[in-house]
């Protein structure tokens, strides 16, 4: 049996891979919050698609840099190699707003911490929604493997 590789299969493929959700941005909303002690880090924008919302986009984002995953030494040392799904929230100039794991490695040696440090520093290409940037969430793989395993 032959599989022929078309370029339909091919986009159908990366949609199968690659789960995008996305939300225009409004402005923060912050309720029954008072001026003393607030940590600003912790108030929840709702304006932001959660991760499992899905809107159809005209234009999926494009990564433009992911910098390299930081090896754990401690997976380095016993040879074990991995993966984790993460899913990352991209704003509307392309940067990483939030990143959780979705799938982790199972291995318990810091992959999914390498992971989410990796993602959170990734640079995108917006995603465009009638003729808007707007924010979406992004799932990929991080892969985490030995150059000279033996």
């Amino acid at each position: 049996m032959t599989v022929r590789v078309t370029r339909m299969s091919l986009v159908a493929l990366i949609a199968l891979l690659c789960t995008f959700t996305v939300a225009s941005a409004g402005t923060a909303r912050a309720d029954n919050v008072s001026d003393k002690g607030v940590d600003s880090a912790k108030i929840v924008d709702k304006s932001l698609p959660p991760p499992d919302e899905f809107m159809a986009i005209d234009v999926m984002p494009v990564l433009e840099n992911q910098p390299q995953a930081v090896y754990p030494d401690s997976a380095k040392k016993a040879g074990i190699e991995g993966s984790v799904w993460v899913k990352a929230l991209i704003d509307k100039q392309g940067n990483v707003r939030d990143a959780i794991v979705t799938k982790g490695s199972g291995k318990k040696v810091g992959f999914e911490e390498a992971a989410l440090a990796a993602a959170k520093q990734a640079t995108w290409k917006p995603a465009i929604q009638n003729k808007q940037p707007v924010f979406v969430w992004v799932s990929y793989e991080i892969k985490f493997l030995l150059k000279n395993k033996k």
